[in-house]
């Protein structure tokens, strides 16, 4: 994660660096100087249209750091991940999870991860660990906040209350 936490911090210097280039290039398209006959009107046009594309891809890298945070949070050390789980821990639906995360996999924030349709699951290989070390073969036994039933489900894993239906997780 170390290095995906570098890319990560790197990238928000590079957008706030972004950001301050862009409102700098819109002030200066707007101020004058004190004769208008040496700043002809299209090139303060252009400027100010730099300033602003420049703002906006800052705020778009600050958004693709933000979401592989979110992200990289949650994901354990299993090598696959549910996007269903994924889904209900975010607070989003499954298409925008699916969505979120095929963007970071494209960006490269999850190197040589996937998705694979057949079990509605993120993978990234280079997670791979013994099963000593997978918390998704663990258990632990969870108390359902709605209706207090003793349920065993997996480390991490969002699933249904055996008793009422509820979700709940580790």
């Amino acid at each position: 994660m170390n290095q995906l936490e570098n890319r990560v911090s790197a990238n928000r210097a590079f957008s706030n660096i972004q950001l301050i280039i862009g409102i700098f290039l819109i002030i200066s398209s707007l101020y004058k100087i004190a004769d208008n006959s040496y700043i002809r009107s299209s090139i303060m046009n252009i400027m100010f249209v730099l300033g602003l594309l420049t703002m906006i891809f800052s705020v778009k890298r600050k958004k693709i750091c933000n979401m592989s945070l979110k992200y990289t949070g949650l994901l354990g050390e299993s090598g696959k991940y549910n996007i269903t789980d994924l889904a209900l821990v975010v607070g989003i639906t499954e298409d925008k999870v699916r969505e979120e995360i095929q963007k970071l996999i494209n960006k490269g924030y999850l190197q040589n991860g996937y998705l694979e349709s057949s079990t509605n699951s993120l993978v990234l290989p280079e997670r791979k660990y013994s099963a000593a070390d997978r918390t998704d073969l663990q258990k632990s036994t969870i108390i359902c906040n709605s209706c207090g039933g003793e349920n065993e489900i997996p480390k991490g894993k969002v699933v249904e209350c055996e008793y009422c239906g509820s979700r709940i997780k580790d």
